[in-house]
Parts: C-alpha cells; sequence; structure tokens
C-alpha cells in the first residue's frame, strides 16, 4: 500500500522554519521507553505537559509527563 503526501503549503513551511529556529539555541534529550529502554521522545528545554508517543521499537503507547521525566544527576560520595 503506497502512501502519498499533499505538498505543504508555504504557511506550513514557514511555521516548521520558525519553530526549528526556535529551538535551535535549545538543549534537547531524549526520553526512554519504560518497557524496552529505546529512545522514544525528544523533547527541547521549553517543553511542558504531557505527550503520548507510540515507541518505534515495541509499538507500546505511553503517555509521558515531560517535567516529571527531567534527568536525574547523581553525584559520587568519595
Amino acid at each position: 500500500m503506497r502512501r502519498t503526501f499533499k505538498p505543504l503549503t508555504p504557511e506550513m513551511m514557514q511555521k516548521i522554519r520558525c519553530s526549528s529556529d526556535e529551538v535551535s539555541g535549545q538543549k534537547s534529550r531524549f526520553i526512554k521507553c519504560p518497557y524496552c529502554n529505546s529512545k522514544s521522545i525528544r523533547v527541547f528545554e521549553d517543553t511542558r505537559g504531557h505527550v503520548q508517543t507510540k515507541c518505534k521499537v515495541c509499538g507500546k503507547e505511553t503517555v509521558f509527563d515531560v517535567l516529571s521525566m527531567r534527568r536525574v544527576s547523581f553525584r559520587r560520595i568519595s
């Protein structure tokens, strides 16, 4: 089954370019799938709220609360 796509409108291309420019200076991180531990979604510093995504590896759908999935760095105690 072959999919056909409509060409993007100039307005949509402008929105995509604007979004890319807005995140160009921000740090990004990956949130891993809780089932198979593969990289599931990439988020940027200004991402807030909940995101639902389907893992490309295991196929499970998961809802992530982006703020509670922040990295926690542990310091080594010598």
